[in-house]
Formats: structure tokens, sequence, C-alpha cells
């Protein structure tokens, strides 16, 4: 990995010394501007129309997050957080 390269996709990396805190972490401009682009939708279109028109999406995630992990489809599951899973897991 090249940490400056990785630095730069980063715009909070310019303003803070920030340790890696899993969902809390910095996100990286790719990240950003994929969540800027989806509230503009939904301001457009509606939450449940746009949850609607990207339900594939969702879906095909379920797959290639089994893919990555060496997983089946049907293990995975998503929350919004991980107390949330850890929770649910009892």
């Amino acid at each position: 990995m090249n940490i400056d390269r990785l630095r730069e996709k980063t715009p909070g990396c310019n303003n803070v010394i920030h340790f890696n805190n899993a969902g809390a972490s910095l996100v990286s401009k790719k990240v950003l501007e994929a969540q800027v682009d989806y509230l503009e939708e939904e301001a457009k279109l509606g939450g449940y129309e746009l949850a609607a028109k990207r339900e594939k999406d969702l879906e095909s995630l379920y797959s290639e997050i089994a893919w990555l992990i060496n997983a089946k489809r049907e293990e995975i599951a998503f929350t919004e957080s991980a107390t949330v899973a850890w929770l649910r897991s009892f």
C-alpha cells in the first residue's frame, strides 16, 4: 500500500491525524462523492423510490462480499453498525 497515495485520496487527512475507528473513520473522495450523489438523487426521487431503483445494486453486494471473504451469500448480513450486528447475534 502506498500510504501517501491513500492520504491524497482522503480529504480529511489534510486537516487532522485520525486513527481509523472502523465505522467512524475518514472517508475517501470516492466514497464521499458516492454518498453525495446518492443523497442528491434521493432528494429528487424520494427515499423509497431510490431504494427500489437501487435494489439490484444492494442485492449484488451480498454476492460480492461473500466472494471477497470466501463465504456463502446466505452468510452475509448488513446492519447499520457493529453494535447492532453484535446484539442481533444473540
